[in-house]
C-alpha cells in the first residue's frame, strides 16, 4: 500500500524528524511504499518560530484566506503521489495546519484513509476525532499501532477492529483499541529510514537524529515526557553503534543529534558505545541532551570527547536549590556547576536551558539563577532563551495542581495559569523573563534562542 507521512509546517528544521523516519522504516519492513512530506523543511512561511501563533486555528484560518495557495499547494503535493493512506505527525505548533491539509486531501479523494498521530493527537484525540476528515487517531507509540492499522486497511475489510493504540471513527461511532503496546526491546525496531527525506531542504543536510531511549528516568514536574510513556527503555550499545556507522557510511552524516531526553541516562551503555566507536575509528561528531550527574567524571568526559562527543544540552532550569527540589530535577546546583566546568576542561560545549516561573519560585530564586550563570559564564558555551513555565498536557503540574499551589482551573490555561496566592501569574513570569534578558545583555552572556544553534554544531564536526 502507498502511504504518505506528513509533517505540516512548524518551525524550520535543522534535520529530519526521527519519529517519521522510524515510522517509515517500520512500514517499509511490512512491504509498504512510503513517501515523506516534511513541509517544515520545504516550505517558507511567516511567524515560524512562534507556537503561540501557529497553534491558534483562527490564525491558521486567517492565513489561509490571505494566502489561498499555501495549504492547497501542500495538499496537491501529497495527492499527486496518489497515496492510499495518509498520516500526519501533529504537534502543538502545527495541528491546525495538519487538519487543513488533511481536509483538502479528503475533499479531493474521499476514500483516502487519514490518520493523525504525534504528541498533540495523543494528548487531545477528541479534537481530531471531531473532524470529518479523520478516520483514525493513534495515541502513544506509533510503530506497532500504525503498522497494524495499515495492515487492516490494506486487507480491505470494512468492519475491522481498532488495533491497540488506535481510535477509529466509523460514522458517529468511535472504536477504541485500548492502550498502545510499547516495544519492549527497542533493538528489535528497524533503524530509522531517511531515504524518503529530501535532505537538502534542511538547515544542516549532513546532520541526522538518533534516539538512544524512550521515556525518561527523571520526572521533572513541568515536563510530560515521563508521563507520556509507560516506562523507560534504552537501546543497547551495539545497536547504537551500528546506526552510527550506517548513518555515516550510507547517508554521509557528519554529525548526529541525540533526540532522547538524555544521552547519559545509562552511563554503562554510553561507555560501551564509546569503546565501540573508538575501536572502529569512526570520525563522526555527535551530541545532545544530557543529565547533570555525578557519573560525568573528568575521565569519562574525556573518553566521550575521544569518541566524537562535542556538545551537551543541559536542562539547568534554575540555579536555586529550592526550585530544583520543587521541580524534581534530581541534581544539585553544586553537581551542575562541577559538570559544566569539567565539560569545558574536556572540550565539550555546554548549552543550558533556563525555565522561569515555576510554582514556588521567587524573585530571590531568579537572582540565584543569575548568580549561578555569572559565576560560571566562562565555562558555558550558550544559554538558551529563557522559557516561561507552562502547564503542559499531562505533566505533574496539570495532574496535581494543588500539590504545587496552582489554581486547579488549569485546563486550557497552559500559559495563563496562576498560583492560588496570586503571586505567580503570566504577567509576573513575563516581567521576570524580560528582566532576565536585560540582565544577560548587560553581563555579556550568550543568551539567545533556540538553545540548538546549527552553526555552533557544525563547527564541532
Amino acid at each position: 500500500m502507498r502511504i504518505a507521512l506528513a509533517l505540516a509546517p512548524t518551525f524550520p528544521k535543522a534535520y529530519p524528524l526521527i519519529g517519521l523516519a522510524s515510522l517509515a522504516a517500520a512500514l517499509k519492513r511490512e512491504g509498504h511504499e512510503v513517501a515523506v512530506f516534511d513541509f517544515s523543511a520545504s516550505r517558507q512561511f511567516p511567524y515560524s518560530n512562534s507556537e503561540a501563533v501557529w497553534h491558534d486555528p483562527e490564525f491558521a484560518a486567517r492565513y489561509d484566506m490571505e494566502n489561498p495557495g499555501f495549504f492547497p499547494g501542500m495538499a496537491r503535493e501529497i495527492s499527486d503521489w496518489k497515496p492510499e493512506l495518509s498520516g500526519f505527525s501533529c504537534w502543538l505548533s502545527n495541528w491546525p495546519a495538519a487538519l487543513k491539509i488533511a481536509a483538502l486531501l479528503k475533499a479531493g479523494n474521499p476514500s483516502l484513509f487519514t490518520v493523525f498521530g504525534g504528541p498533540e493527537a495523543g494528548f487531545s484525540p477528541e479534537r481530531f476525532l471531531a473532524a470529518k476528515q479523520t478516520d483514525a487517531v493513534i495515541i502513544g507509540e506509533g510503530e506497532g499501532a500504525l503498522t497494524a492499522l495499515a495492515r487492516a486497511v490494506a486487507d480491505g475489510k470494512a468492519n475491522f477492529q481498532a488495533p491497540p493504540g488506535v481510535r477509529l471513527r466509523r460514522g458517529k461511532q468511535i472504536l477504541d483499541g485500548g492502550p498502545a503496546k510499547e516495544v519492549e526491546d527497542l533493538d528489535t525496531l528497524p533503524m530509522p529510514d531517511f531515504g524518503s527525506f529530501r535532505r537538502g531542504d534542511y538547515l544542516i543536510p549532513d546532520m541526522l537524529p538518533i534516539s538512544f531511549s524512550r521515556g525518561c528516568l527523571r520526572r521533572c514536574a513541568f515536563c510530560n515526557t515521563a508521563t507520556s510513556w509507560q516506562k523507560f527503555r534504552h537501546r543497547g550499545a551495539r545497536s547504537l553503534f551500528e546506526e552510527f556507522k550506517r548513518d555515516a557510511q550510507e547517508y554521509g552524516a557528519r554529525y548526529l543529534q541525540v533526540t532522547s531526553p538524555s544521552l547519559n541516562a545509562r552511563p554503562d551503555v554510553l561507555d560501551e558505545l564509546c569503546g565501540l566507536l573508538l575501536a572502529e575509528g569512526l570520525r563522526l561528531g555527535w551530541g545532545g541532551p544530557a543529565f547533570f550527574s555525578d557519573s560525568l567524571t573528568p575521565a569519562f568526559l574525556k573518553k566521550l570527547v575521544s569518541a566524537g562527543l562535542g556538545t551537551m544540552d543541559f536542562g539547568l532550569e534554575s540555579g536555586a536549590p529550592n526550585v530544583l527540589r520543587l521541580m524534581g530535577k534530581g541534581f544539585s546546583a553544586e553537581t551542575a556547576e562541577r559538570n559544566i566546568r569539567d565539560c569545558f576542561d574536556a572540550g565539550i560545549k555546554s548549552y543550558l536551558n533556563i525555565l522561569i516561573g515555576f510554582p514556588g519560585e521567587t524573585d530571590e530564586d531568579v537572582e540565584l539563577t543569575k548568580s549561578f550563570l555569572k559565576r560560571n559564564k566562562k565555562w558555558i558555551a550558550h544559554v538558551g532563551e529563557p522559557s516561561e513555565c507552562i502547564i503542559a498536557q499531562d505533566n505533574l503540574l496539570m495532574r496535581h495542581p494543588e500539590r504545587f499551589g496552582v489554581n486547579p482551573d488549569v485546563k486550557n490555561k497552559w500559559a495563563t495559569w496562576e498560583t492560588s496566592d496570586g503571586r505567580n501569574t503570566h504577567e509576573v513570569r513575563q516581567r521576570r523573563i524580560n528582566e532576565f534578558r536585560r540582565w544577560a545583555a548587560e553581563e555579556g552572556l550568550a543568551v539567545n534562542g533556540p538553545v540548538f544553534r546549527p552553526e555552533e554544531k557544525a563547527k564541532n564536526i
